[in-house]
């Protein structure tokens, strides 16, 4: 249950002193809470909310249009798989869209009031349900196989690091563990102290949780063992994580709380978010983007938007950029960070390392099939002797 709190713009501001980015407030048509946010690309982003809502923006967020889907149950989850591909879940009802958000498609039923999803591959997923209830896809979400989670908890989170491994999160501390796609699961494996709302990794060691009285877990051990992460606030309840890289991430909450982690979080500081409402999903692009939606209908961004990964500056030896951004055959690295110690490593979704080699070049070009890279969306990563730098490259 919420708890009542009274903490004023004010109050947070006079705590933001350290603060890592500012977000812009968009001109939102709607006054419906929002729970769900997904970017696609760079420019488009589509915000699912209360009733069936469902907006999209091609423009960065400037103009949203409506979405008419239909069913009027509450969107409670969107994600993408690349540019044209994507799945929501809408109330106990999964859709799907195959031209970027346009349209989209009922294409199966989850008892049990889901509540969020992860998908490991576009054919395999799972979903988090009430009562304890878990399920699992092979087929893209047509159809769905209950697995016994020994719980009755309401499961709210869950994210596989790999194929195989996966955690979940719930109310009232519940957690559990599998290492065989779900046939089994191992439950208290996550020491928090109040529910868990979200939770992330960033490779198959590395990962975070987020949850009550501002409560932030960090894992360096693939989930063995959790440490607590010192927090700007302990007093919000926090619902949301999105990492960008092993370095960057966010985690929102309650009065418009936003915080954010340039060092995997070691040190965690508080946005300036310009909006007391809770903050319920947020999803960047890459560090330098993203959104966030919230209550009574409020939206914010962060940075303006139109600028693609390419048009970045270099100014900053450890910056990479590649191009095109979305890339269909070919694309190519850029960075002033080259040389013999310099190496790039691209990674799928679930954080396995799929093509790795060095960049002794300013320029590196690269054929989506000569290394088998199939649509989708992977990091990049730049590593040198003192330094390494990350962006997100969709492939279509």
């Amino acid at each position: 249950m919420k708890k009542a709190l009274v903490l004023t713009t004010i109050m947070l501001s006079a705590l933001i002193t350290r603060s890592q980015s500012v977000w812009t407030v968009c001109n939102s048509p709607v006054t419906e809470k929002l729970q769900s946010v997904s970017m696609p690309d760079m420019n488009k982003v589509l915000v699912g909310g209360k009733s069936g809502l469902l907006l999209m923006s091609t423009d960065y967020g400037n103009t949203f249009t409506s979405i008419n889907l239909g069913i009027s149950d509450d969107v409670n989850a969107l994600y993408f798989f690349n540019t044209q591909n994507g799945i929501m879940l809408l109330g106990d009802h999964f859709m799907r869209t195959s031209d970027g958000g346009n349209n989209w498609t009922l294409i199966s039923d989850v008892p049990g009031k889901p509540k969020g999803f992860f998908f490991t591959s576009q054919d395999t997923g799972y979903v988090a349900c009430d009562f304890g209830l878990t399920f699992s896809t092979t087929n893209g979400g047509n159809s769905w196989n209950a697995l016994t989670t020994g719980v009755t908890e309401r499961l709210e989170a869950v994210y596989f690091k790999n194929y195989s491994e996966g955690f979940l999160g719930g109310r009232n501390q519940a957690s559990l563990q599998t290492s065989n796609n779900g046939n089994s699961f191992t439950s208290n494996v996550i020491p928090a102290n109040g529910d868990i709302k979200d939770i992330q990794f960033v490779s198959n060691t590395n990962g975070y949780t987020c949850g009550d009285n501002g409560e932030i877990l960090f894992t360096s051990n693939g989930g063995l063992s959790w440490s607590p992460q010192s927090a700007p606030l302990n007093n919000v309840d926090m619902d949301a994580l999105h990492f960008v890289d092993a370095n960057n991430g966010w985690s929102s909450g309650e009065v418009g709380a936003m915080f954010h982690t340039t060092d995997g979080g070691n040190n965690w500081f508080l946005d300036v978010t310009n909006t007391s409402r809770e903050i319920n999903n947020v999803h960047l692009f890459d560090n330098l983007h993203g959104f966030a939606v919230c209550d009574s209908g409020t939206i914010i961004r962060l940075g303006n938007g139109s600028v693609s990964i390419d048009d970045q500056s270099l100014n900053n030896t450890s910056q990479l950029s590649v191009y095109p951004n979305p890339a269909t055959n070919n694309f190519t690295f850029k960075s002033n960070n080259y040389g013999s110690e310099s190496k790039i490593s691209i990674m799928d979704v679930t954080g396995k390392t799929v093509y790795t080699c060095a960049m002794v070049n300013s320029s590196l070009a690269i054929n989506t099939e000569s290394i088998q890279l199939s649509p989708g969306i992977y990091m990049c990563k730049l590593e040198s002797k003192n330094s390494s730098n990350t962006v997100r490259l969709i492939v279509k």
